[in-house]
């Protein structure tokens, strides 16, 4: 692969941070760092950690954490039986990422991108998803977090600055969680109140960026609080959009949104609220000024989940709950933004979950699922006097699906094996039965290999399904089936003298992705679009992370993605198909380095090449710089996103009409303060 002028730029800005980081290791004291005590926090101020405390906790101790993504319990990095990659709250503060999207983009098979309708669209090992992000699941603390009338979850629902780590789990994972959980999971872990007191977040810059919020943790004997509230606005480029139509103009772009966030816990009760509202700027609901190009796109929603937890003697325990999720969705449809389409509709969910313990060395997991899925409308109404136009066939929609699995877990040392199945039915299709097995050896005390098989399920949509414009611009279809998966991966992972290693390599093969297409491909005036099934396609990929911890020297961490898909999905010969606008490599570098109260990162992304609907699109690198000062309560940075000022662009995959649209809002400089208290 051949880096042009700008990657050897980045590559020089590195080489620079890297010899800067050489002198501060000679500058730097030769006491080793000091271990922080055993034992619980004694009080809520030590509990609250510094940037600098952090840099010389290790990295292992850092990773060493239950996380709850990978299994049917929580286990740890090395042992957990599915391929995991953890964000903790150190690398955060480290490279100071500014929202959870943004850390999500440099890990290793993970991408953000968008559409000309929808922001902040996760993919994982490059299987788009059309508007709507539903084949991956969002989880809060473990809670499935999505909308019940197209399916996807909303990223932004939770400030980073609220976050404890981000767990994600590549490849299959429907066992676990279900219909969407299709190319994975990503799982929002919440900070936790036994290591954060209280902190006070305020973010300033250019293109009239800023962000207030805070937090507070409380801990009083069994009862455990988390709250947090939080608020944004960010303006990006007034950018030069030519429609499908060629017609031209400029569209400003914006995110503004607000969070609120609680968490308590006591005993075995467990309470989780989040609300959200979040307006975006868009590109028409098809890419025309005439269909809403530059108006507002705002959506809101609320989760309540109950969970109650209880042990039942020493080998049996139960875990039950119930979760409402409410979304609503508003946009423009047309240029003069007199005409609108809202949306809304709820989700309920109940589980119950049941572990046996044998001994040791061996556990079995058995539960049931239960899930509702209603659309209350998708109306088009006049803004004046809210009069309705259309119901585009989804008021009143709903569906049902319930579940079983049973899952076993057996510690053979070295050897763990888990084997696991799920029998879903939904109401509109006929049943379906996955399976997930993983076997982890330990080689050593510092090294770890996993081979781990599964497949994955995915119901189309209550949007998918039904959906219909009376301008017949978009068609559902009610003869759609599921979406079904299956992949095998290998993964090795070690960690010694500071450093830690994943690498894997998959195959996965995917059968009736749903995907839209032109309606009348033959026909060169009609633009409208219906919701078809694809043919079985496949890929192999290429996984690699690795992270260096050294507090006298320098933090740094390396990603690397290749995959190579075929055409199977190509749809009636059109030319187009999901890997034609997938990136075969793509490669993040971050370093990080902290002394005597100050600290530097600089953090660099490489996208390949890839196809875009009617020409490809090059190179690309974005490079991040943040430099700042802790001193007591209070910390003080400055940070500059997109330095080089790229102009990152994502291909055109939903319509064929246009080639690319732009994704980051160009560089950006802000000031970033905090205070714990």
């Amino acid at each position: 692969m051949q880096l042009r002028g700008r990657s050897v730029l980045v590559a020089g800005v590195w080489t620079l941070a890297c010899g800067w980081a050489a002198v501060a290791r000679a500058e730097a004291p030769d006491a080793a760092p000091v271990a922080e005590p055993a034992g619980e926090v004694a009080d809520e101020a030590a509990a609250a950690k510094s940037l600098a405390e952090m840099a010389e906790m290790d990295l292992f101790d850092l990773l060493d954490v239950d996380i709850e993504v990978a299994s049917t319990k929580a286990d740890k990095l090395s042992t957990a039986p599915s391929t995991v990659t953890v964000i903790d709250r150190a690398m955060l503060e480290r490279f100071q990422f500014a929202t959870v999207v943004e850390a999500l983009n440099h890990v290793a098979g993970v991408s953000v991108v968008r559409t000309y309708l929808k922001r902040n669209v996760p993919t994982i090992r490059g299987i788009l998803q059309d508007h709507y992000a539903n084949k991956v699941l969002v989880l809060i603390d473990g809670v499935p977090a999505w909308n019940a009338v197209t399916g996807e979850g909303y990223l932004e629902r939770i400030s980073i600055n609220d976050v404890e780590r981000i767990e994600v789990l590549r490849g299959p994972a429907s066992v676990l969680y279900g219909t969407n959980a299709y190319s994975g999971a990503i799982n929002i872990v919440l900070r936790d109140p036994d290591a954060t007191a209280g902190r006070l977040d305020l973010r300033v810059g250019s293109e009239r960026h800023i962000q207030g919020g805070a937090h507070y943790g409380l801990r009083e004997g069994d009862f455990r609080l988390f709250i947090a509230a939080n608020a944004s606005d960010e303006q990006g480029n007034n950018r030069i959009f030519v429609d499908e139509r060629n017609v031209r103009g400029r569209v400003r772009e914006y995110l503004r949104g607000s969070d609120f966030t609680l968490r308590s816990q006591y005993r075995g009760h467990s309470l989780l609220f989040n609300a959200f509202s979040a307006h975006e700027s868009y590109l028409g609901v098809v890419p025309t000024f005439a269909s809403g190009a530059g108006k507002d796109h705002w959506t809101r929603g609320y989760l309540a989940n109950y969970t109650f937890d209880h042990q039942l003697g020493e080998r049996v325990g139960v875990n039950a709950g119930a979760t409402f999720d409410w979304s609503h969705r508003n946009l423009s449809r047309t240029a003069d933004d007199t005409v609108r389409a809202n949306i809304k509709g709820w989700r309920g969910q109940a589980f119950l979950k049941s572990r046996l313990t044998l001994d040791e060395a061996l556990s079995f997991d058995v539960g049931a699922n239960f899930d509702y899925r209603y659309s209350y409308r998708y109306a088009n109404y006049e803004v004046l006097n809210q009069v309705v136009q259309a119901e585009n066939n989804m008021h009143d929609r709903s569906v049902y699906e319930y579940s079983a699995f049973a899952q076993g877990n057996a510690r053979l040392d070295p050897v763990q094996l888990v084997l696991g199945v799920r029998w879903t039915n939904n109401e509109l299709f006929a049943s379906n039965l996955a399976f997930r097995g993983s076997a982890v050896a330990s080689l050593a005390s510092h090294s770890t290999v996993k081979l781990v098989a599964g497949q994955s399920f995915r119901a189309p949509t209550l949007f998918e399904l039904y959906f219909e414009t009376p301008q017949a611009t978009t068609f559902g279809n009610v003869d759609l089936d599921p979406e079904t998966s299956n992949s095998v991966e290998l993964a090795y992972i070690f960690s010694a003298a500071g450093f830690f290693v994943q690498a894997l390599g998959y195959w996965a093969q995917y059968d009736n992705k749903i995907f839209r297409v032109r309606r009348l491909p033959n026909d060169p005036t009609d633009t409208s679009t219906i919701y078809v099934n694809g043919g079985r396609f496949s890929a192999i990929g290429a996984e690699l992370e690795a992270r260096y911890h050294n507090p006298r020297w320098v933090d740094a961490f390396v990603t690397y993605y290749y995959v190579h898909g075929d055409n199977g999905d190509e749809y009636q010969d059109d030319g187009h198909y999901n890997f034609k606008y997938v990136p075969e490599h793509t490669a993040s570098l971050g370093l990080s380095k902290s002394l005597h109260g100050f600290f530097l990162s600089a953090v660099g992304h490489l996208v390949t090449e890839r196809h875009g609907r009617l020409r490809p699109l090059g190179e690309q690198v974005v490079l991040d710089a943040s430099l700042g000062y802790e001193r007591g309560a209070m910390r003080h940075s400055l940070s500059a996103k997109n330095i080089l000022d790229e102009n990152v662009r994502v291909p055109e995959y939903v319509r064929d009409r246009l080639n690319a649209y732009p994704l980051a809002f160009g560089r950006r400089v802000f000031y970033r303060f905090e205070l714990a208290f």
